[in-house]
């Protein structure tokens, strides 16, 4: 919060502040969300999570909530379940909807907690001395979760000094799948498996249960081995290793006729390497043992998460800055898609929770100039379009935000890299007037897969709210390489041409916006993490008179140490790059790529006033990134 501060009091300096009711850094990091909403199985109960800002403890807090879905009322009543100064996450319903189990960071995070949803206080239901994750219901009378089984002789030896492992292939604990018995409190484990498990789904009914295995403490950095998929079985014990030769399946569901069941898997030329691609949906059937492509018939593929009623799919599908439903009904084998009539919502939709058994769709609806608003609708499936109606709010958030002037908004297009068209997010200076020039701050978003969309997306890292109160326009680019578009425009920038199509795509959209006559041209700043800082670095190396700021956060600027010490910087080096720093084979240099577009190497160039910053105990980026930075 206090770095959001500094760089506001930094832009001030080339922009004129506004004199209304200005939004402030601990509005825009204060502001609240429903996230993960969950149904109870019948449908008459929703639970979910809201992030509150503890500015005293400095730090974020989980709080669960609850509405009751009663039919016949035009309001619904919000309750909030927990209050601790702890976080509370992975909400469960019990089969019968009457009590809700989760964890929590009280305890060090090892107790299972137990609410009685008619009134009283979370009580402990279950200690866990070696830890749980990843709570799941199984059947009417059990919860699934991964765990471990307590520490190896090899532990203990090396928690009496002040060894820190870094990695150790040698001495990795398994971590595997238990049931917990919620009458008896029994736990009982569920799987042998040798390494680690890291994520799994169970069917509504009990039957099947599919898992992940990460088989190595280095896949996060290697990408390599691939990881293990199994299907259990869970009436006969039998497991069936599946899913051979995907890369990254996960997001499984399974529908109620128990013929099988759906997942995303990524689509990419470089599954070696974990290649950024497309998500695209899969069907398993169980009776050939054997997979098969739903046909989306949308070439950027899946965006977020997906949805199952009966054997049909609720579909959310990529659409570069704005969002798109569609409806998948599954007749045999194959599968007919219905468009959703949204009217003046089309575009903005997120469709959050669906509950199968009362055909309650939750959805949140929000623009880019517009705070998030969650409805309750009806899902209704017609013969040539899907609807959802009679919405009501299910919670009404950040009243007082709303309140606040808010600047214009609009998905603008230009030509970048390759005479092709590329998008973005423009938010206008508060009391714009036509014919003015004014300042302009580029925010670039990470990634790259990232993508700016025409939804409310003000947070720490990037605040239009607050430049545009100072007076000055923000642009959101969606470059090349960007998420949520096609195959091609995000694998456009592998194979050596990283930053050379990024940097035609920002240096054009500011001539876009200079040729419209928007933009004061002496008045430029630039700002982004990650990837957002990667590229405002190359910028500002670029075009050393352009901008007359830059602030960086967590970004790269020295290919060659990147590759031994970003936690991802084998997969990403090696997918975006196409070999290593020392590689040197068919004629290819790749040693000589890393030095010609490592900014390190051309430091002295850069004239633009920056702000640096970094996380001390970032993995990701590490910080000597930003001290060679420095």
């Amino acid at each position: 919060m206090k770095a959001v501060f500094r760089l506001a009091l930094a832009l001030s300096s080339f922009a004129t502040f506004a004199q209304e009711d200005l939004w402030t850094p601990e509005e825009i990091i204060g502001t609240v969300y429903v996230n993960s909403p969950e149904f109870s199985r019948d449908g008459q109960k929703v639970v979910w999570m809201q992030r509150k800002g503890m500015e005293k403890e400095d730090k974020f807090v989980n709080h669960l909530y609850l509405a009751r879905l009663h039919p016949d009322v035009d309001t619904l009543k919000v309750v909030q379940l927990t209050r601790s100064k702890e976080s509370e996450s992975n909400p469960v319903f019990s089969a019968d909807g009457e009590s809700l189990y989760f964890s929590s960071t009280r305890e060090k995070g090892k107790t299972l907690w137990k609410l009685n949803l008619q009134g009283g206080e979370a009580e402990e239901f279950k200690k866990f001395e070696n830890g749980f994750s990843s709570l799941s219901r199984l059947g009417d009378s059990a919860l699934v979760f991964i765990g471990g089984e307590g520490k190896t002789l090899y532990d203990i030896t090396y928690e009496k000094d002040n060894t820190k492992i870094v990695e150790d292939t040698a001495h990795w604990n398994p971590r595997r799948l238990f049931t917990l018995d919620l009458k008896t409190k029994k736990i009982k484990r569920l799987t042998e498996n040798k390494y680690r498990i890291s994520s799994f789904a169970v069917s509504e009914d009990g039957h099947y249960l599919i898992y992940r295995e990460i088989t190595s403490p280095d896949y996060a950095t290697d990408g390599n081995p691939k990881p293990n998929y199994v299907l259990i079985n869970l009436e006969t014990g039998v497991s069936l290793p599946i899913l051979k030769g995907l890369q990254n399946p996960g997001s499984y569901s399974f529908p109620k006729d128990g013929q099988g069941f759906y997942f995303s898997a990524e689509t990419s030329s470089d599954p070696q390497w974990n290649g950024a691609g497309i998500q695209e949906l899969y069907y398993f059937d169980f009776a050939t043992k054997d997979y098969i492509k739903v046909p989306l018939d949308w070439e950027n593929g899946l965006s977020g998460s997906y949805y199952l009623n009966g054997s049909d799919v609720l579909a959310q599908l990529a659409n570069g800055p704005l969002q798109k439903l569609r409806y998948y009904q599954k007749e045999g084998k194959e599968w007919n898609w219905k468009d959703f009539e949204l009217g003046e919502l089309e575009g903005h939709v997120n469709i959050l929770a669906f509950n199968q058994n009362t055909n309650k769709v939750i959805y949140r609806h929000s623009t880019a100039t517009k705070l998030p608003e969650y409805k309750l609708a009806q899902l209704q499936v017609n013969r040539k379009n899907v609807a959802m109606a009679n919405a009501m709010t299910l919670t009404s958030l950040n009243n007082n935000l709303k309140k606040k002037p808010i600047a214009k908004s609009e998905i603008i297009y230009w030509t970048g890299a390759n005479e092709e068209e590329v998008n973005g997010i423009l938010y206008y200076p508060k009391n714009y007037e036509a014919g003015k020039t004014y300042p302009l701050v580029l925010s670039i978003h990470g990634g790259p897969t990232g993508v700016d969309q025409d939804e409310w997306s003000e947070r720490w890292s990037t605040y239009p709210q607050i430049f545009t109160d100072k007076g000055a326009f923000v642009l959101k680019p969606n470059y090349h390489g960007s998420g949520n578009h096609s195959l091609a425009f995000i694998e456009s920038i592998k194979n050596g041409k990283y930053y050379s199509l990024e940097e035609v795509d920002l240096y054009n959209g500011v001539q876009h916006l200079k040729n419209k006559g928007f933009i004061d041209m002496d008045k430029l700043g630039i700002m982004g993490w990650s990837n957002g800082a990667i590229l405002t670095t190359w910028m500002t190396l670029k075009y050393p008179d352009m901008f007359k700021v830059a602030a960086a956060g967590a970004g790269d600027i020295n290919w060659t140490s990147d590759y031994g010490t970003c936690r991802f910087g084998v997969t990403f080096d090696q997918s975006y790059f196409g070999g290593a720093p020392w590689d040197d084979t068919n004629g290819k240099h790749y040693n000589e790529w890393y030095i010609d577009n490592s900014p390190i190497f051309e430091i002295e160039k850069i004239k633009t006033p920056t702000i640096i910053f970094h996380g001390s105990e970032d993995r990701a980026v590490p910080r000597d990134q930003g001290w060679e930075y420095y």
